[in-house]
């Protein structure tokens, strides 16, 4: 019975086998569609993630270039550091005081230093043909002079009171006039030894004790580069002038490193008094305008300089890379010239190697942070001796600021001025060598 059952229907069982099959053949092509698919947007994801990696991948030849731009950037890096420090890689006084005279009779070394010093300005004074207004001995020389003429010409009477009768007094006034217009002919710039630092110093100089001597010199050796540019500036601007009437810097007043500044500025003759040696003997002239930091100020206003003539508006201070001095120059200068003359002093300056000839020390190393100008009474100035000639004449006085770079010289910087100088530099930068 049952197998007739199943042969009566074995159509219609197979047909729903077959359909059971269908559904079964149909949910998993609906699964493995959807599987696929989920596998599909993941491998193009993956192939999406591998174009963009190959978009950013460097072509070898770029990364070749940038290597070499590497490399390229740091040999600029050493030679801006060699640069540097051959700015600083001056010539020295002399090798026999830095760091420190070796020997047991150190004072002739330092007597030797004291010599070339000198020396050293009678050069510098000599490239611009330097000299000064005639001396009041070489005045009274020309007064007795006309005084004994008149005389004889009188027939060797008594004293005829020449200096107190109107007309003589205006003859000799004439003469010496005449004398000093023929002195500033004669010479190029008024300057003598005590426009400059450290003169009067090293010419009485007798002794001292190490650490005094050792800075003394040290600071010497330092006004004395920053004295070689103000004068090579100087002969910068009056070129191949020979006569101070048509040089256009017709005057060095003073190159100074101390901290005082001019009382009055009304007359030539009062600024030029406050310019003279008695201002410059001191043996600190240069350690007083190192510019460093003290640190916060108490009154919250951040860092304060130290040891500087006026606040510098560049911000430079001493730190690990530079040191920082601050000094001032006083000049009579014929006022057209005055730009051409500030140019000078910021412009690149260089030396000769002595034993090349070659060019070296290639420096532009001074700021001028202050500037004070003031016209000068040219009638005032001729009773003092000086004659200028024509036109707009100015006393023109300017506070810079000269930076040395460190590895220039620490290998001959005696070690109690760098205890000093670390000791002003105490707030360093992060700048390192």
């Amino acid at each position: 019975m049952k197998m007739h059952f199943i042969k009566k229907r074995v159509f219609l069982i197979s047909c729903l086998a077959v359909v059971v099959l269908g559904l079964g053949a149909f949910a998993w092509g609906v699964w493995k569609t959807s599987s696929n698919k989920k596998e599909f947007e993941t491998l193009a994801q993956r192939c999406k993630s591998v174009d963009s990696l190959s978009n950013q991948i460097i072509p070898e030849n770029v990364l070749e270039q940038m290597k070499k731009n590497a490399e390229l950037a740091n040999n600029d890096k050493k030679i801006v550091l060699t640069l540097a420090k051959e700015t600083t890689s001056r010539i020295l006084l002399s090798k026999n005081v830095f760091p420190q005279p070796r020997g047991e009779n150190i004072r002739v070394f330092y007597r030797e230093f004291g010599d070339r010093y000198v020396s050293f300005l009678e050069t510098l004074l000599a490239e611009v043909n330097a000299g000064d207004k005639p001396s009041e001995v070489e005045e009274n020389k020309t007064r007795q002079e006309y005084e004994q003429n008149v005389k004889d010409d009188a027939g060797g009477g008594a004293d005829v009171g020449l200096l107190g009768r109107g007309g003589g007094q205006t003859q000799v006034e004439n003469l010496l006039g005449n004398f000093r217009r023929e002195r500033a002919n004669s010479i190029g710039l008024y300057a003598n030894f005590y426009s400059f630092c450290a003169y009067d110093y090293w010419r009485n100089w007798n002794s001292g004790d190490k650490n005094t001597m050792l800075e003394d010199s040290w600071y010497t050796q330092v006004a004395a580069w920053i004295q070689e540019d103000v004068i090579l500036s100087i002969k910068e601007v009056n070129g191949q002038s020979q006569a101070v009437p048509t040089s256009p810097v017709k005057r060095l007043i003073e190159i100074a490193f101390n901290g005082k500044e001019a009382k009055s500025e009304t007359t030539a003759a009062a600024a030029a008094a406050q310019g003279t040696a008695a201002g410059n003997v001191l043996p600190d002239y240069v350690l007083r305008t190192v510019s460093g930091s003290s640190g916060s100020s108490s009154g919250g206003g951040g860092a304060t300089l130290t040891g500087t003539i006026t606040e510098p508006w560049t911000g430079q201070a001493s730190n690990n890379l530079i040191d920082v001095v601050q000094f001032r120059v006083a000049v009579v200068i014929d006022s057209a010239y005055i730009q051409d003359f500030m140019s000078a002093l910021q412009s690149k300056k260089f030396s000769l190697d002595p034993e090349t000839g070659q060019m070296r020390n290639l420096r532009d190393q001074i700021t001028i942070l202050q500037m004070h100008m003031a016209p000068l009474d040219l009638d005032a100035e001729m009773q003092e001796g000086y004659y200028y000639g024509s036109g707009a004449i100015s006393l023109l006085r300017l506070v810079c600021e000269y930076y040395f770079f460190k590895s220039g010289y620490q290998d001959w910087m005696p070690e109690p001025v760098k205890g000093l100088f670390e000791e002003s530099s105490k707030a360093k930068t992060n700048i390192s060598d």
